[in-house]
C-alpha cells in the first residue's frame, strides 16, 4: 500500500461572515457586491447588498456597508461593525419577536 502526498494551496475563507462572503463575490468597478436584487449604486463603494430576488434598490453615498433584507427586516450596518450583528439580532428578537430574525 502506498500513500501519495501532493503539496497544494486551496486557500481558505470561512463564509460564516458577511465580510468573508463579500471577499468571494464578484464586484462592480467600485467594489460593490450584490446578491439577489437589482441595485443602482451612486457615489457608493465597497458595499455588499443582499435583497430579495428582483428587488430594486438605489444606494446613494454609502461606503463600506452591509445592507441585508430578509423578509420584513432590513439591516444596514458598517462593515467594520459586522461582529455586532449577532448582538443586533438578539435585540431584534427581544424587541420584535423571533419571527423577525
Amino acid at each position: 500500500m502506498y500513500v501519495y502526498i501532493l503539496p497544494v494551496e486551496f486557500g481558505w475563507n470561512d463564509l460564516g461572515t458577511w465580510g468573508s462572503l463579500y471577499n468571494k463575490l464578484t464586484k462592480d468597478e467600485d467594489q460593490n457586491a450584490t446578491l439577489g436584487g437589482n441595485v443602482i449604486y451612486r457615489d457608493s463603494k465597497n458595499n455588499i447588498v443582499r435583497t430579495q430576488s428582483g428587488k430594486r434598490v438605489v444606494i446613494q453615498g454609502l461606503n463600506d456597508f452591509i445592507v441585508i433584507e430578509k423578509d420584513d427586516v432590513i439591516l444596514i450596518c458598517p462593515k467594520n461593525k459586522e461582529q455586532e450583528i449577532k448582538q443586533i439580532t438578539s435585540v431584534v428578537k427581544n424587541e420584535f419577536g423571533v419571527d423577525f430574525v
